[in-house]
């Protein structure tokens, strides 16, 4: 096997196994299979080079962006990094293109039929984290930062939960909570579903199909005043009058689920709030003008989609 050796701004990188180059040149990123150091702001690294074929992932050492600067670095070791929330433990870390710290994962495992994600959660560090009103100790998938420094988001494990205090009461999140940059909170995922005031009535909130890719945005979010910008429900059927008597009906949607014959899946509805207006899949409507009354849902009085009709 023949390996390559680049040159970058951290100094030179040996026993290169592959890479990838942009468009015009620049190294974008590259597996090791050797030992490496690399010098960096948060001190020397050694990015990973050896797949131990468990656990870890091992698709790429480093990545970088456009300028040259670290864009991404898978570590050989999980590293102790400093940041505004204190020391955090990471095996994987990403970067702004100034070189401020954007994600830190604390792990960086593979799910497979040899590793799953128990074994996965069970070695991940209890953290300490402040920001904004909230203080919590948790394990947590990933934290990201604004470039700045503050919390942008947290990313939870599934089994998890932190309870924050808005100004509509306490929810329990799931999955993911971002903030401002002012340590506001921007958005988050109810755990389950949670009666929520809002400027047309009581909804409950909840996304069905929530998914924890990251936290960086989520069903329920509010702005940086406190004031409910969108929430999503999968209980609640809104029914609006507008000034020429006519009426509009914004409910969750049916279909027929892809994967499971006779099987229904229920798709949210989404509400926005914006200038004066209650915006939802059918349009926007003025929440002055506009007569709002909100309902159970009732599935099985829902017409059924079927979404490979004429397929």
């Amino acid at each position: 096997m023949s390996l390559l050796e680049e040159q970058t701004r951290y100094g030179t990188l040996k026993g290169i196994h592959k890479l990838s180059r942009y468009p015009g040149g620049a190294l974008k990123d590259c597996t090791l299979v050797v030992h490496n150091t690399i010098q960096t702001p948060y001190g020397e690294l050694a990015p990973q080079y050896e797949d131990d074929g468990l656990r870890r992932k091992f698709t790429r050492s480093l990545s970088f962006h456009p300028n040259g600067t670290l864009k991404s670095i898978s570590l050989q070791e999980q590293t102790v990094f400093k940041t505004a929330q204190g020391d955090i433990p990471a095996e994987l870390i990403t970067f702004y293109e100034d070189g401020s710290i954007h994600r830190v994962f604390p792990l960086n495992g593979k799910l497979s039929g040899f590793w799953a994600e128990k074994n996965e959660y069970e070695l991940e560090p209890v953290l300490h984290f402040e920001t904004g009103r909230l203080a919590f100790d948790q394990k947590i998938i990933g934290v990201s930062f604004y470039p700045g420094g503050a919390v942008h988001s947290f990313t939870f494990w599934p089994r998890d939960a932190v309870t924050v205090e808005l100004p509509f009461g306490k929810v329990a999140t799931r999955i993911g909570l971002a903030f401002y940059e002012s340590g506001a909170v921007k958005s988050l995922e109810p755990r389950l579903p949670t009666p929520v005031q809002t400027p047309i009535g009581e909804i409950v909130a909840y996304d069905v199909d929530a998914v924890g890719v990251n936290g960086d945005i989520n069903s329920l979010s509010l702005h940086e005043d406190g004031g409910l910008q969108t929430v999503t429900t999968d209980a609640n059927v809104v029914t609006v009058r507008q000034p020429d008597g006519t009426s509009v009906i914004c409910a969750p949607t049916l279909h027929m689920s892809h994967f499971e014959d006779e099987v229904m899946r229920v798709e949210s509805l989404a509400i926005r709030f914006e200038d004066g207006k209650a915006v939802f899949p059918q349009g926007a409507f003025s929440l002055a003008d506009c007569t709002f009354t909100v309902e159970r849902f009732d599935p099985k009085g829902v017409k059924v989609s079927n979404d490979c009709e004429g397929c």
